[in-house]
């Protein structure tokens, strides 16, 4: 059930974004996914109306999975599981092995491998020529999601470098681990003062309507999302031999994880290299 402040931020968000073109939904893609599970959360629906338009898609994982549950569990278990899971998820929307790209570089430790991660992410760029670059908001909050900034900056310093025009299409995940999506996410965070947290929760609860210019209404698609997002199994599910395995489920009570399933995915779409070559 939403809060009343819920309803009103997301009617207002409603209210300040367009629904997709046709020609938007069918356009090629090439999705950049921070971590195994960010390309469901944030783009699901979308990914599966966009193939069911005939868009081309492919996908790119940019970290190796190693960290989630290493203190229970070895590194070298959670990348094999975890890029299996991502295998399958990809498999799921319908986009072939050949279009899956896992770039392994170390999980949490993205920011540090900044001109590796730009020249993978232009490489697949030349390779794959798409018409749109999917890629984490740049309103997904640095304290909680370190590999998200890190892939938007590696991702926009790609685009630039391709020289091609190209749609930027930016999807929120931890932006919506603020009040009043999450009603307390301060609690989950230790690395500010709890002035500090209030008053950025507050005001990004307050500013989703204008970070956003776009939205795909997913109604249809939410059971099929939603069994696709527990293909990350590592994710959704505990663990048999370990009960304090952590799940989405977990975080903020639900609450956070609750938020991709509304009936609507939000995007900031706008072009770049519009006065480009055309390669």
């Amino acid at each position: 059930m939403r809060t009343y402040f819920q309803k009103k931020r997301y009617q207002a968000l409603l209210a300040a974004t367009t629904e997709f073109s046709a020609e938007e939904l069918s356009a090629s893609a090439l999705v950049v996914s921070p971590h195994f599970d960010d390309e469901t959360l944030g783009c699901g629906g979308t990914l599966l109306l966009k193939k069911k338009a005939g868009a081309d898609l492919s996908l790119v994982f940019m970290t190796d999975g190693s960290t989630s549950h290493r203190n229970l569990v070895s590194p070298e278990y959670l990348r094999r599981v975890r890029a299996a899971e991502g295998r399958e998820a990809a498999k799921a929307y319908g986009i072939a092995d050949r279009s899956c790209y896992l770039l392994d570089f170390p999980e949490t430790q993205l920011d540090q491998q900044h001109p590796a991660a730009v020249k993978g992410l232009l490489a697949l760029l030349e390779k794959n020529r798409p018409e749109q670059l999917f890629l984490p908001a740049t309103a997904d909050p640095l304290l909680w999601s370190p590999d998200h900034n890190a892939t938007t900056r590696a991702a926009l310093e790609a685009a630039k470098a391709y020289g091609a025009p190209l749609t930027l299409v930016e999807y929120p995940v931890w932006f919506w681990y603020h009040w009043p999506w999450v009603p307390y996410p301060w609690r989950d965070n230790y690395q500010a003062g709890i002035v500090g947290r209030l008053s950025r929760s507050y005001r990004l609860g307050k500013s989703a309507a204008v970070l956003f210019n776009k939205k795909v209404t997913i109604s249809e698609q939410l059971k099929e999302k939603r069994a696709i997002l527990g293909q990350h199994r590592s994710q959704m599910e505990r663990h048999p031999d370990h009960p304090d395995w952590q799940i989405l489920a977990d975080v903020a009570g639900g609450e956070f994880l609750n938020r991709f399933f509304n009936g609507h995915e939000f995007f900031r779409l706008y072009r770049v290299n519009t006065q480009g070559s055309g390669k």
